[in-house]
């Protein structure tokens, strides 16, 4: 995408490396932006009329943005442009690249994303802020930061979502009576705290994110005599310093609002982890209380036995004697006894003295 002015003469590609007058050589991207390959920045810049190389001018890099200017062989300015890249581990990836051509007015943008819908804005915005040639260069990444920041608004509240979905989930779960196959059992709300957790890590990549793009901006802002410079144009430079500023107090709440949540979850899962230990304890009481219960049982059972037992042993007793008379008539023999009317019979045990009283009156 390029402005409406033109140039007839096709653009010069500067040779060799150029050093970074901080300090080292820009010889690539942002290790921790989107990574394009050296190849594919040629062929767009060269299809954009972009002085290649485009990453290794003159200029200082900040890690996700890049300031550069481009000299000619004799040391004149003839533009000087910009490089956003948003961090790899944030699913919003964009790819901003912006020169200005001092000498014809030429401005031009190349945009490389994968954004989400809320993004889209910001795609569509380009062709209208292109299509102006009289805006300053800083028009483009502060109107990039304004959707950025809305886009992160609209993030913010999905997580607030969630984060009161799990407080009234835990709030309102009895877990001294959950069965296995709830669905709002322990296990399931601990994915949902480990998930929760991981958005809001992403969520802080948001900010961080957004509070360094501001302030690089701030710091080109003041670059006086720049094509970034707000004083260029003070009717567009005063309400783009109103929107810095708002994007300023709404990152500030951004902050505070990534740590709340932070603070949030960590509470529910305290209190979940509390709520489980609790009716763990619970279950371990019912089941000692149990266990007693089954050890009384079992000791009433065994006193039963003692008690019905001697009886069963009489009642064969009995029997045997009964057996006996039946088969011998009258006559019972003093063998039936044996040795039980010597004295040491009495010292034996109660059931043999009931055995013997049933046979003496049997006889």
């Amino acid at each position: 995408m390029t402005s409406p002015a033109s140039h007839d003469s096709p653009a010069k590609y500067p040779d060799g490396i150029f050093v970074d007058d901080v300090g080292g050589v820009i010889n690539g991207t942002a290790t921790d932006g989107l990574g394009l390959e050296a190849e594919t920045i040629q062929y767009l810049s060269k299809l954009l009329n972009l002085p290649w190389p485009l990453t290794t001018l003159t200029g200082y890099s900040s890690g996700l943005f890049t300031k550069f200017e481009h000299e000619n062989r004799n040391g004149v300015l003839e533009g000087e442009g910009i490089v956003i890249q948003t961090p790899h581990s944030t699913p919003i990836k964009c790819f901003l690249a912006l020169f200005h051509n001092t000498k014809s007015n030429l401005t031009t943008c190349f945009l490389y994303s994968a954004f989400p819908i809320h993004l889209f804005q910001f795609r569509d915005l380009l062709p209208k802020l292109l299509g102006k040639s009289n805006q300053p260069m800083i028009v483009f990444p502060v109107v990039f930061l304004k959707v950025y920041n809305e886009c992160i608004e609209g993030y913010r509240k999905i997580q607030e979502w969630n984060i009161a979905s799990l407080e009234e989930g835990i709030g309102l779960t009895d877990y001294y009576q959950y069965k296995s196959s709830s669905a709002g059992k322990p296990r399931d709300r601990i994915k949902m705290i480990n998930g929760i957790s991981y958005d809001l890590s992403r969520f802080e990549l948001f900010i961080d994110f957004e509070c360094r793009l501001y302030g690089f901006l701030i710091d080109l802002c003041s670059s006086s005599g720049s094509q970034f410079d707000l004083s260029r144009e003070p009717n567009t430079g005063g309400k783009l310093r109103e929107w810095l500023q708002l994007i300023d107090c709404v990152s500030l709440s951004h902050k505070q609002a990534a740590s709340s949540y932070r603070q949030r979850v960590q509470a529910q899962n305290t209190v979940l982890y509390s709520l489980v230990s609790q009716a763990e304890s619970r279950l371990n009481y019912q089941v000692a209380a149990s266990t007693k219960q089954d050890s009384s049982d079992m000791r009433a059972v065994a006193l039963l036995t003692m008690l019905f037992l001697p009886g069963t042993f009489i009642a064969c007793r009995s029997s045997y004697v009964q057996l006996q008379q039946y088969s011998y008539g009258e006559q019972i023999s003093m063998d039936i006894l044996g040795d039980n009317c010597s004295p040491h019979y009495y010292r034996r045990s109660n059931l043999e003295v009931l055995v013997k009283k049933a046979d003496w009156r049997g006889k």
